[in-house]
This record gives structure tokens, sequence and C-alpha cells, in this order.
């Protein structure tokens, strides 16, 4: 039975620490919003947010990706590896939060600015986004969006939570 030691433990202020920092990521990230909406293109704004995020979207879903492949394959080797990509997959659980800003975009009808298969005077000019608007609409993306942020946050948390369990006592099963 290991039982992790003072000397690995987050010192005293930590929680502090990651209260503020928390908060202060929500502040400048409304900070942001507030400086890109009264910029003469609101439209460059958004689409450089959206390569922002889709970058630290891609490495939590990779490390999701490498935590699913090893499991999937009962890799033995990967253990000692394989906690950074499960730290990186259970990010999940905060990204939901810097997609809000997207997600109120579409959901006010400003879609068209990051998607233009959301702008209906768009898709009225063009038969392909006409024959593919049955899946490309904004209703059926915010719920695929939604469903797709909430598996992935689950998985997430599910293997970092077994891989914890396993630090506390040792058991092989939680692998």
């Amino acid at each position: 039975m290991s039982t992790v030691s003072d000397s690995h433990r987050l010192p005293e202020g930590a929680d502090r620490v990651k209260l503020v920092a928390g908060a202060g990521g929500i502040l400048a990230l409304l900070i942001a919003l507030v400086l890109g909406s009264r910029g003469e293109d609101w439209g460059h704004f958004l689409r450089s947010y959206l390569v922002a995020f889709m970058f630290v979207a891609s490495i939590s879903l990779g490390g999701l990706f490498f935590t699913v492949i090893q499991h999937a394959t009962r890799a033995g080797w990967s253990v000692s590896v394989r906690r950074l990509a499960e730290f990186a997959a259970s990010n999940f659980l905060w990204i939901w939060i810097l997609f809000l800003p997207i997600l109120v975009m579409a959901m006010l009808g400003n879609g068209g600015v990051l998607y233009e298969w959301m702008d209906p005077a768009h898709v009225a000019d063009d038969a392909l986004l006409q024959h593919k608007a049955p899946y490309l609409n904004t209703g059926f993306w915010l719920v695929r969006a939604i469903v797709f942020f909430g598996l992935w946050a689950a998985f997430g948390w599910y293997f970092l939570k077994h891989s914890l369990a396993q630090d506390r006592d040792g058991s092989v099963e939680h692998t």
C-alpha cells in the first residue's frame, strides 16, 4: 500500500493560488471580449479566439486520445507517462468555460462571423450548403458541441479518477 508523501503534495497556499489564477483568467477573458467587441473588426477577434481555443482543446484531445489508446491496448509501458496525458485530458472540465464565447455567439445568431454555414444569407446563395443544411445548422451544431464537450470531460475525469485511486490503494484493477 503506497501513500503520497508530504514532499509530493502542494504547499499550503496552493488552493488560494489556483483560485486567484482562475479568477484572473476569467477576468482576462472578459477584458479580451470587451476590447475585441470595441474594435473595427469583431470577426477578426473572434476568428483569432477560435484558433487559440482550438489549439488549447487539441492538446487536451491529444491527451485523451493517448490515454484511451493506452487503456484499449492494455499497454503496460505507458503507466509512467500516462498520468501527464490524463491530466491534459482532465482539463476539459475547465475548457468548456473558454468555449462559452463561441457558444454565445452562435446562440445569438452571430455565428456567421466564424462559420459561413451559420449565416442564412450565405446559405441562401450556396446550393452545396443548402444540401448540407440538415447537418450544418446552428441548432444541431450546438447540440453536438455540448454533447462532445460533456463526453470528453466525463472521459477525462473518469480516467484521472481511476489513476488517482490506483495511487491511493496500489490496486492494479483501476488500470
